[in-house]
């Protein structure tokens, strides 16, 4: 599914305002290549700063067809099992790639396809990943529709149930590769940690892939894909620890209660999103939708960034580390607290390059009555922004006085920032 249909589908827009934002897209996409400023993928100049793409990085470690395949395993039950009963279920294709060297595949039968593999809780918990696999989750010659993808539940409406994927071969000195694709994971939960959907410790690449519904549970309480209690326990649905490119996947309605944050991702070192939507997460801290850390790289093309919220700053984002944002568009995220940024709260280097940033808001205050703004952004790092778009942000705070800071589209609080060839409307 296009970028802009999956905004059109998460928005409800009807064929007019789809046309509409579709044509202003082309314009400004227009007016870019017409003075010369398009990024080629791999090297984004902005000011003095010259940033390398984690796109170069990742073509590097995940090459089609680069390896050899050692051996194929075809899933033909959805049974949970590890049992002689002649059948393979998708914990026993797992365990048997991790036995044998090289990269092997996972494939589903066809019978299988669409269907929902449930996890049989902390039982046998879950599933670990510890050498070279590709997981696809479709079979050959379907025409792989979202209803296809072969869903994975963890057991966690109710409660106790597990994490999906873990990722780890529990080595400092190697690294593996993991492929995941045409697959729902939903449902997952853990207690007191990170990452209820995916918790990646390796080189892993994940295509059309939906992340909703997952849990992390703390002592008696829980929510509908949440993190909790711990400053560990961070990213409702995925937690990444090394290297993760996401491509055309879905991060829907994920939470996260305690720690640092983020709703629906937590990143610690490198995260490339292409053709992505993250969408109607949220948290009490700060990252409603990503929590970038210190230290740690995101880049953001062509994906949507939708109706994410935060009771703490950055409705949509937080970064503390290095962030791209190309081609995308942040809509309609809130933050709810006293330091603003609707959609994106830098504390670290930010660049935004051809992007929209529209309809995000600042609604808090903090008990004394003191605002930060930035209705779209709020930043105390560095900050770029080239041939982009702010329209329609807003800090929506009880009163102005003078101990509010408003900004409507952009607060710069004590950082630098360079804003060229970029549209303010109606902030």
């Amino acid at each position: 599914m296009s970028k802009l249909n999956r905004l059109a589908a998460y928005l409800g827009w009807n064929d007019k305002r789809r046309r509409k934002h579709s044509d202003a897209s082309r314009r400004r996409r227009a007016r870019r290549l017409l003075v010369g400023e398009r990024l080629d993928g791999r090297l984004l100049m902005a000011g003095d700063l010259a940033v390398p793409s984690l796109r170069e990085l990742f073509a590097d470690t995940f090459v089609e067809g680069d390896q050899p395949t050692s051996r194929t395993f075809i899933v033909t039950t959805n049974s949970d099992t590890v049992s002689p009963d002649g059948l393979l279920s998708l914990r026993e294709a797992i365990l048997a790639a991790n036995a044998n060297p090289g990269l092997d595949v996972i494939e589903f039968d066809r019978s299988l396809v669409g269907s929902t593999i449930n996890l049989q809780d902390r039982a046998l918990g879950a599933l670990r990943i510890t050498d070279d696999v590709r997981i696809q989750g479709w079979a050959d010659n379907v025409d792989t529709l979202f209803d296809e993808r072969v869903t994975i539940d963890g057991g966690g409406r109710d409660g106790y149930g597990t994490r999906i994927f873990d990722i780890d071969d529990g080595r400092l000195d190697n690294v593996i590769n993991v492929e995941l694709a045409g697959l729902v994971l939903t449902n997952g939960w853990t207690r007191a940690q990170d990452g209820a959907a995916l918790r990646n410790m390796e080189n892993t690449r994940v295509e059309n892939v939906k992340f909703s519904h997952n849990r992390a549970h703390w002592q008696n309480t829980y929510a509908r894909n949440e993190s909790e209690e711990d400053w560990n326990s961070v990213g409702g649905a995925i937690a990444n620890y090394h290297n993760l490119h996401l491509i055309d996947s879905e991060v829907v309605s994920n939470s996260a209660i305690q720690g640092k944050g983020g709703g629906g991702i937590y990143n610690a070192w490198n995260l490339l999103i292409e053709d992505s939507v993250v969408a109607e997460n949220q948290t009490p801290n700060q990252g409603g939708g990503i929590y970038n850390d210190a230290q740690a790289k995101l880049e953001l093309h062509d994906t949507l960034v939708v109706r994410n919220m935060a009771y703490g700053q950055g409705g949509g984002i937080t970064n503390l580390g290095s962030l791209l944002v190309e081609g995308s568009e942040l809509r309609e995220n809130v933050t709810r607290g006293d330091v603003g940024g609707g959609a994106l709260a830098n504390g670290g280097v930010a660049i935004i390059h051809d992007s929209e940033f529209s309809y995000n808001k600042v609604m808090g205050v903090t008990a004394n009555g003191v605002s930060l703004g930035g209705g779209a952004v709020f930043s105390t790092g560095s900050l770029t922004v080239e041939g982009s778009l702010f329209e329609r942000n807003a800090v929506n705070v009880p009163t102005l006085t003078e101990r509010n800071q408003a900004g409507g589209a952009i607060h710069v609080y004590g950082g630098s920032a360079t804003i060229v060839d970029t549209t303010f409307r109606e902030n």
